[in-house]
């Protein structure tokens, strides 16, 4: 479990530490033609051609750095983590779920499992009030078992 999740932070660390693609476009000209190419073609001197791109690059909407380049890592490590987490979450539930003779609700160990895959969180909160709260032990003979009425 610890390697797991030692993992798992690895994992995040290099996500929210990787350098923007804003960063590296900043330090790197562009290879491709871009909007300042375009709207510079015209121009025939090399010196006011480059002046030209230059200050293209620097109008709003000409591919310049914006906010969302600056959070897209953030964003991308913040996904990333979820689905790890869930895919964690989901299995462990499951295996536990799995190794239960009971069944609360009649819920079967794979839909807990895909319930903390889809929301690792409220998965997991749902799964522990009702399978190992107070509230699960003090309502264990009414909900847990079957009735032998017949």
């Amino acid at each position: 479990m610890r390697r797991y999740l030692l993992a798992l932070f690895s994992l995040i660390a290099c996500c929210m530490l990787a350098p923007s693609p804003a960063a590296a476009q900043g330090s790197m000209p562009a290879q491709e033609p871009t909007r300042a190419h375009f709207i510079c073609a015209h121009i025939d001197d090399r010196l006011e051609r480059e002046l030209c791109e230059t200050r293209a690059v620097a109008m709003p909407g000409s591919g310049a750095p914006t906010a969302l380049d600056t959070f897209r890592p953030l964003a991308m490590g913040w996904t990333l983590t979820s689905l790890l987490l869930g895919l964690l979450l989901g299995l462990l539930v499951w295996r536990d779920a799995r190794s239960r003779p009971q069944r609360p609700f009649l819920v079967p160990p794979v839909v807990w499992g895909l319930i903390c895959l889809v929301d690792p969180i409220l998965g997991l909160l749902a799964y522990w009030l009702i399978h190992h709260s107070g509230l699960a032990t003090r309502d264990r003979g009414l909900v847990g078992e079957q009735s032998d009425h017949g």
